[in-house]
């Protein structure tokens, strides 16, 4: 495993495998996307947070988080038509051995059970029943079969397992909230990078600067 202290950026690519409903703009089973998510490993970078978790049926959690934009949220870009999708809201769900896969997944991971966190973003705020009003939401998932990866459900995880699926999904939705259709992408790319985060940055440059001041001193 590779420790993150501080933002983690994600970059995946792959192909739609699968599109339901009405989705504006018009997207295509085998269309290429790409996509650019960013997160905060230290919760303390939430602007809100939800530990005590939900049980309600399908939209199980055992922990949210959301984070503003510009610094982090996500960005989901259509190959072929260069047509990007950039949120304006961030936010990361953390799942502590959670069942799900199979058919809603489009079998992309079979049922189970597993850790996994979800990497989303929104283009307008969730109205009343918690879906963006009139919007479209894309969420980057990252399931793991080893449920030892997340060991305390209510915070986010500082590692990432040494194994993983990722999903992309779209979802867009009308007025009233609710959901006209969903887009699934088979991810085929990945690669992860930790961002430093300003602050530490500047402490590691002072420290540096202590250095040489130090070493002149003693000349």
């Amino acid at each position: 495993m590779q420790s993150y202290a501080a933002r983690v950026n994600i970059n995946v690519s792959g192909q739609i495998s699968a599109v339901d409903g009405s989705y504006d703009p018009d997207l295509a089973v085998g269309d290429n996307m790409s996509a650019t998510f960013i997160y905060d490993t230290d919760e303390t970078q939430a602007t809100s947070a939800n530990t005590v978790g939900s049980t309600e049926p399908g939209h199980e959690f055992t922990s949210f988080y959301e984070f503003s934009s510009p610094a982090y949220g996500g960005m989901v870009t259509h190959t072929l038509t260069g047509n990007a999708f950039t949120s304006s809201i961030a936010g990361l769900i953390v799942n502590d051995d959670l069942s799900n896969g199979g058919p809603d997944l489009n079998n992309l991971i079979p049922t189970g059970t597993y850790d996994w966190i979800e990497i989303l973003g929104s283009t307008t705020k969730d109205g009343p029943l918690g879906n963006p009003a009139d919007g479209e939401e894309w969420t980057l998932a990252l399931f793991s079969s080893d449920t030892s990866w997340i060991t305390d459900g209510t915070l986010i995880p500082d590692d990432l397992p040494s194994s993983y699926t990722t999903i992309l999904v779209g979802k867009e939705f009308d007025e009233s909230e609710n959901e006209i259709g969903n887009v699934l992408v088979d991810i085929t790319s990945v690669s992860v990078t930790s961002i430093p985060e300003p602050s530490s940055a500047l402490l590691l440059g002072l420290g540096a600067l202590g250095i040489v001041l130090h070493r002149k001193r003693t000349k």
